[in-house]
């Protein structure tokens, strides 16, 4: 049994989803190092997807093989309603993400407030994520922490201070 074959609740650790453009442009789906659900776009389509995911840390997740389970899965009100949540949750991030007109700040804290711990861990790929230049990415990172609103707290990672 193949991963894609199973829905996979992430229990522990930190993944990118992203697609890629037929130019090759990188496409932010989601960053998440809370529960998240891996196999929505799979199980609603009944194809695979031109997504992928990568773990950026040690991962744990629950695996549920669907084809032995999605007649049960279909009747459950409760499971379709979480499948919907995740599937929106994935665009509404993707779409935060993408608004043209923002500066880099902007983006940067809309991203830490969407991400499910609300901070960013690696520099190059958050800058990856926000269609920006590392050198940009620091510079915003500097800019925010001077005004108050993020916090560094290691190498690498930099936390939104809630007020």
């Amino acid at each position: 049994m193949q991963p894609a074959d199973c829905l996979l609740l992430l229990l522990d650790g930190t993944i990118y989803l992203y697609g890629l453009n037929q130019s090759g442009r990188y496409l932010p789906i989601s960053a998440r190092s809370d529960v998240m659900l891996l196999g929505d776009f799979e199980y609603a389509t009944g194809t695979e997807t031109q997504f992928y995911a990568e773990a950026r840390s040690r991962i744990r997740c629950l695996a549920l093989p669907i084809e032995p389970n999605r007649a049960s899965l279909d009747k459950d009100i409760k499971f379709l309603h979480s499948l919907i949540r995740s599937l929106t949750d994935k665009f509404s991030f993707q779409s935060e993400i993408e608004i043209p007109s923002s500066t880099i700040e902007e983006r940067l804290m809309r991203y830490m407030q969407i991400s499910g711990n609300h901070r960013i861990e690696g520099i190059e790929a958050t800058a990856l994520v926000l269609r920006c230049s590392k050198r940009q990415l620091l510079r915003a990172l500097k800019k925010q922490c001077e005004a108050g609103k993020i916090e560094r707290i290691g190498h690498g990672v930099y936390g939104l201070i809630h007020s």
